[in-house]
């Protein structure tokens, strides 16, 4: 126990939808109250993308947080529904560009494991189709798995891009450039 309460919230990817596609809340984060500290963080270690958090960010309109070399801000944005909508954005070459929206609605274990099991299982899923992975590494270098495309993003936006041969391939990917461990006989998606 550390002493943090710690709320489940669920969010809309909006990064890469089309201007008006409306997503399900596919996406957990963590909104973090720490005792004698009046403002509410929002910490999220798992949202796969150059653009993903590193360190938790003040849950107050406005806030900006520097984790070189990425900058986010948190900002509330117009929306029909009674609760306040939260939109985090990431600068990308100068301008905001929208990662995910929630509200503060409180979600449970188990909603989240209807969730989960959409995302894991849905032929509309990406995540049901091809295996993804990503690892921030120490030297700010973004590491990403999609099927069989790896790319590497250096803190300087260099990009190492490489296509994989296969299955095999992507085991040995997996647990050397991501530390998983793969299951002798695990069936990978194609």
């Amino acid at each position: 126990q550390l002493g943090f309460t710690v709320t489940l919230l669920a969010a809309r990817v909006l990064l890469g939808a089309a201007p008006g596609d409306v997503r399900p809340r596919s996406h957990i984060l963590l909104r973090v109250d720490v005792p004698g500290v009046a403002t509410p963080y929002v910490a999220d270690v798992g949202f796969g993308t150059v653009g993903a958090l590193l360190e938790p960010i003040e849950l107050v309109a406005g806030a900006e947080l520097y984790d070189a070399p990425r900058h986010h801000r948190l900002v509330t944005v117009a929306h029909e529904g009674p609760l306040e909508m939260w939109e985090l954005q990431a600068e990308k070459g100068g301008s905001w560009e929208a990662q995910y929206s929630f509200t503060p609605e409180p979600f449970e274990r188990p909603d989240f494991e209807m969730i989960n099991w959409y995302v894991a299982t849905s032929p509309h899923s990406p995540f049901a189709q091809a295996v993804y992975a990503q690892r921030a590494l120490p030297d700010a270098t973004h590491r990403s798995l999609a099927g069989l495309d790896l790319v590497e993003t250096a803190e300087d936006g260099t990009i190492r891009e490489r296509v994989l041969s296969g299955p095999d391939e992507v085991v040995q990917v997996l647990e050397d450039g991501f530390g998983i461990h793969v299951p002798e006989g695990a069936e990978l998606p194609a």
